[in-house]
């Protein structure tokens, strides 16, 4: 019989190990996007600076994002 404090560090190993997965994939599909649209934008001259501003503030938004909270939820799952 499986005790009780075993199957609740199951459950959070196993909730740590989704998150982490989905933070992985979340990123490599952010580092995609990113690479994508800065090639969009170097490629198309009619493409105004303050949209590339833009764009480049909003994707260091989102890695300061992601970055929080991989650190708020390793605080939390220890």
């Amino acid at each position: 019989m499986i005790h009780p404090n075993d199957l609740w560090k199951q459950a959070i190993e196993f909730q740590k190990l989704v998150f982490d997965n989905t933070l992985n994939a979340m990123t490599q599909l952010q580092t995609w996007t990113e690479k994508t649209m800065a090639l969009f934008m170097d490629q198309t001259s009619w493409f105004a600076e303050k949209c590339q501003d833009a764009a480049n503030n909003r994707t260091e938004t989102c890695q300061e994002g992601c970055d929080m909270l991989k650190k708020k939820m390793e605080k939390l799952c220890g």
